[in-house]
C-alpha cells in the first residue's frame, strides 16, 4: 500500500537533484498537456517545467485542438478519458491533418483493460503511458518521442 506524501515531502524531494535524469531533458520543448482533473495537470505542468520544457495545459480536447492548429506544439502528452470529447477522437482528429513525424503524442491513461495500449496506438499515439507515472519516467517517455532521450 502507498500513501500521497505531505506537501513538505513533496517540496524537499522537488529540491533534490535527479541523479537519473539531466534536469535539461526537455529544455525548450513545446509539451501540449491535455487533462480534464485539474491536480494532475498542476502536477504535470509542474514536473515538465522542473525538466525545462515549456507546457501548455488544457482540460478538454477542444481546447487542444484549438492550441494544435494555432500553435502545433513538439510533443503532446494526452489522457484518454476525459468528459465529451476522448483522447482517441482528439488524436484521430489531430492525425487528419499533422503526421507523427511533426507531432509526436503520448497517451496517458489510469483506466487499463488489456487492449488500451493497443487502442492507443491504434488511434495515433505513439507512446501509453499509465498513471500513476513517475515523474522520471514521463520524462524519459517525452525525450524519447521528440528524440532527445536514451532508448531504453
Amino acid at each position: 500500500m502507498t500513501f500521497p506524501m505531505l506537501r513538505t515531502e513533496i517540496a524537499a524531494q522537488d529540491r533534490l537533484p535527479s541523479p537519473t535524469v539531466d534536469r535539461t531533458l526537455l529544455s525548450g520543448v513545446s509539451v501540449l498537456v491535455v487533462e480534464d482533473e485539474p491536480d494532475t495537470r498542476a502536477t504535470l505542468q509542474a514536473v515538465l517545467e522542473q525538466y525545462g520544457a515549456r507546457p501548455t495545459v488544457v482540460a478538454t480536447a477542444t481546447e487542444a485542438l484549438s492550441v494544435v492548429r494555432r500553435s502545433p506544439p513538439d510533443v503532446l502528452l494526452s489522457d484518454i478519458v476525459m468528459p465529451g470529447q476522448d483522447g482517441y477522437a482528439l488524436i484521430r482528429d489531430i492525425r487528419a491533418t499533422i503526421d507523427a513525424r511533426r507531432l509526436p503524442a503520448a497517451a496517458l491513461s489510469g483506466h487499463l483493460d488489456k487492449n488500451a495500449e493497443a487502442n492507443a496506438v491504434d488511434a495515433g499515439f505513439q507512446a501509453f503511458l499509465t498513471k500513476p507515472i513517475e515523474p522520471t519516467s514521463l520524462v524519459h517517455a517525452l525525450a524519447r518521442l521528440i528524440h532527445r532521450g536514451p532508448i531504453v
